[in-house]
């Protein structure tokens, strides 16, 4: 394998024993609730935006956090980060609610990659802002981009998002939606530079 790939392990809770009686009642009551789920996976990163995850630029995380504009993507969050020697990052914020999100930042250039996950909910514009304002704090070569989202999510169903140019930057190469039960997830791959 020589290029990009991204996995999606599905179980099947169909059967009727007690202990998927349990979870799939579980499930479906948390299914009335908006669920959806953002990540974006990046790679080929320029070291102009990758310099901040190195211990000879940044000597602290929380350095790192600023420096980076990490703590510019929500307001209102509680970050707690983690610096690696000499080089790397990792970080998990919580918002007001049971909203989260997760970075982690490997750096070198010759396998630099970011990854960027967050249940927060929000509308189909709020999204595309904040993966702009993501795009624009690491400006990677190429991305792939997944959203999941149940019946009730403020975004709608999660193809919506890719609907719309994402940057004037990038060009959506794969496209993909599936709908499942109570489910939904698009999958987009994005580069940059390609006309």
């Amino acid at each position: 394998m020589n290029a990009d790939h991204w996995f999606l392990y599905m179980k099947d809770s169909s059967s009727n024993s007690t202990i998927n009686s349990s979870l799939n009642s579980t499930m479906n009551s948390s299914l009335n609730s908006p669920d959806q789920t953002l990540e974006i996976l990046m790679a080929d990163l320029p070291q102009i935006s990758m310099k901040y995850f190195y211990t000879d630029i940044c000597s602290t995380s929380v350095d790192m956090t600023t420096r980076s504009g990490i703590n510019s993507l929500f307001s209102n969050c509680i970050i707690d980060s983690v610096k690696f020697d000499p080089c790397g990052y990792s970080a998990n914020g919580l918002l007001d609610n049971t909203d989260y999100f997760t970075i982690h930042v490997t750096p070198q250039p010759e396998f630099s990659y970011v990854s960027f996950e967050t249940n927060v909910v929000y509308n189909k514009l709020e999204y595309i802002d904040l993966i702009e304002r993501v795009l624009k704090i690491f400006q990677p070569g190429r991305f792939c981009m997944t959203l999941f989202a149940n019946d009730n999510a403020y975004c709608d169903r999660s193809y919506v998002i890719f609907d719309n140019e994402i940057s004037n930057d990038y060009m959506r190469l794969d496209y993909q939606f599936c709908q499942f039960s109570s489910y939904n997830v698009t999958f987009g791959h994005y580069s940059r530079g390609i006309s």
